[in-house]
């Protein structure tokens, strides 16, 4: 698996090719990159997803790909230590195979993840998610985009960014922008994606990446009701679904809608879909997060 780096990226940002690959150190047991840290001191949960992801699909046969996978995050992972992600092959049949994962750092258990993988086949087709986006070229990029929100807010923003191998473009005003004009918008965004650097046609690869994405900005769909960004709250994924439903093309433009359609209590659930640029709904992803109010 491959990589070539042809588009512009900046020097720190993580490589996919870089962090995506696991070292074998045991019977179905890989080590991973945790990379550079979150805002909050801690690593990205899609990095966590994905690599986990990836040590399932190591363990299946060729002829399989991934149809879903959910995790559940226990407990925040340390940058600077590796990963250990250990397998446990839990079924093949004809059809499918399922497999867990166990991901742990200083003995213990930081995320668990459940994936199946099924033989491809023919069989109906359709969908009701109705893709209607502009598409990313002419969009500004999501540096543009942040002009003209609150300082605090765009310096956390922009930190993030430089720690993101993906390109991001808005399709729609960011909420916050919004909020400047004392509107309130719905909790629902829009994102074109596409990774800094090219990938090859590797069908693993590309599906690896696009899970890395798919916990990105996620949990701040729940927030544009109510005038507050991340920075402010105690946050944190708790658990992440995806469904995947035809073969990931990331070398190009992926449109990522989002959701948060509840929250209460702290928590926020929110729902997201990925479009190609042919308006095919490539997966569909649910997760429920830690949204706590300041004290």
């Amino acid at each position: 698996m491959t990589t070539q780096v042809s588009r512009p990226t900046t020097p720190g940002r993580p490589r996919l090719a870089n962090v995506l690959v696991l070292t074998p150190v045991g019977p179905d047991a890989f080590e991973g990159d945790p990379g550079a840290a979150n805002s909050s001191g801690g690593v990205y949960g899609g990095l966590v997803f994905a690599q986990a992801a990836a040590a399932a699909s190591l363990s299946v046969d060729d002829d399989r790909v991934m149809c879903s996978v959910q995790g559940q995050f226990l407990r925040s992972g340390r940058f600077g230590v590796p990963i250990t992600y250990a397998v446990g092959r839990a079924r093949d049949g004809r059809s499918f195979s399922n497999r867990s994962v166990e991901a742990t750092q200083f003995g213990q258990v930081i995320f668990t993840l459940t994936a199946s993988f099924h033989v491809p086949e023919d069989g109906f087709d359709h969908q009701v998610q109705v893709f209607d986006a502009p598409g990313p070229e002419g969009l500004p990029s999501m540096s543009e985009a942040l002009t003209d929100v609150g300082d605090s807010t765009r310096d956390w923003m922009q930190a993030m960014l430089g720690r993101v191998p993906f390109e991001i473009r808005p399709a729609d005003e960011l909420p916050q922008v919004a909020w400047t004009r004392g509107e309130t918008p719905p909790p629902r965004q829009r994102f074109w994606l596409r990774p800094y650097e090219r990938l090859s046609a590797d069908p693993y690869l590309n599906m690896i990446s696009m899970l890395y994405a798919s916990d990105l900005f996620l949990l701040s769909s729940t927030l544009p009701p109510h005038h507050v960004v991340l920075p402010e709250l105690q946050f944190g994924s708790l658990d992440h679904s995806v469904w995947l439903h035809r073969s990931v093309e990331f070398d190009d433009w992926l449109l990522f809608e989002q959701e948060g359609f509840w929250a209460g209590g702290g928590l926020g659930l929110c729902r997201g879909v990925f479009f190609n640029r042919r308006g095919q709904v490539v997966a569909n992803t649910a997760q429920q997060g830690l949204i706590r109010p300041p004290s």
